[in-house]
């Protein structure tokens, strides 16, 4: 396009003068252009799982970013780039979709007031070609800046969801383990308990929350046998004292009214400065051994 304008000499451009023109606006126009193709070609046969609330955020976002965009481009606001919050609203919520609508309607909306006169990109004949790049650069800085949002967004999220599947796997596992696992304050204070353990109080004990009970050494009189109590408190306030970890036998009441013999290892887990940020203990039934 550049070459053609300078060879025919079509209103006097040179090469170096068109060509940046030309550069700018087929960049801008892969920037908007590319990213709507895409999102379409990716949901053509997939319906868009949105809620009604998601569905009212983007109506919300629409009616803002269009009004903005008509203040800012119709001469009202001296300052085109105030469209930038909405965009970058609807890029952060809506990732690539959110990004791609939006600009289609900004370069829409663009075109439209500029081609009326309306906006603050149009002008005399004599400051078109400066007023033309400042149309591409402004859509160019739009789309680009638009688009990066929305693939920190979009990191962030895949980042939350591998997260939380890691989460749901591990929980998944801890809980099918044929152990019963625990987890305490620095202090001793119950924080966690897993399944099994919390169903083994249902079963015991259902009017017990062990969670809220000041500290892990109150359980053992509940569900540890008399003759073996005394002995499991010992061991637990000397681990928490010494900070060193322990291992202890006893015998723990069980649904049908019985004790079984049961092996607890209490382990402390330390920060990088070597003091205990969490208590872990894990039981295991050996009543056959």
């Amino acid at each position: 396009g550049s070459a053609t304008l300078a060879w025919f000499n079509i209103k006097s451009q040179s090469f170096a003068a068109a060509w940046p023109l030309w550069w700018i606006g087929d960049a801008t126009g892969v920037l908007i252009v590319a990213p709507l193709a895409l999102a379409v070609f990716q949901n053509w046969r997939g319906e868009v799982r949105l809620s009604a609330a998601r569905w009212l955020e983007a109506f919300v976002v629409g009616v803002i970013l269009l009004g903005v965009a008509a203040l800012s481009l119709g001469g009202y606001l001296p300052f085109a780039y105030i469209i930038m919050p909405p965009l970058l609203w609807a890029a952060v919520r809506f990732e690539y979709r959110g990004a791609a609508v939006s600009l289609a309607l900004l370069a829409l909306i663009t075109a439209a007031f500029t081609l009326s006169g309306d906006s603050q990109f149009a002008g005399a004949p004599e400051t078109q070609r400066h007023r033309q790049i400042m149309l591409q650069l402004f859509l160019a800085i739009s789309a680009f800046s638009a688009l990066v949002v929305a693939a920190i967004s979009r990191q962030y999220h895949q980042s939350l969801l591998t997260l939380r599947q890691s989460q749901q796997q591990l929980q998944q596992m801890i809980d099918t383990l044929p152990v019963r696992i625990w987890s305490a304050t620095p202090d001793g204070v119950p924080s966690y308990f897993n399944k099994r353990y919390q169903d083994h109080f249902n079963e015991v004990l259902p009017n017990l929350a062990p969670l809220q009970v000041s500290k892990i050494q109150d359980l053992v009189g509940q569900i540890i046998h008399p003759d073996d109590a005394s002995e499991v408190e010992r061991t637990l306030r000397s681990c928490l004292e010494s900070t060193s970890p322990a291992v202890m036998r006893f015998r723990w009441l069980e649904k049908d009214g019985a004790y079984r013999w049961a092996e607890c290892r209490v382990e402390p887990r330390r920060d990088d400065s070597g003091a205990v940020a969490e208590w872990y203990g894990v039981s295991i039934d050996i009543d056959d051994q």
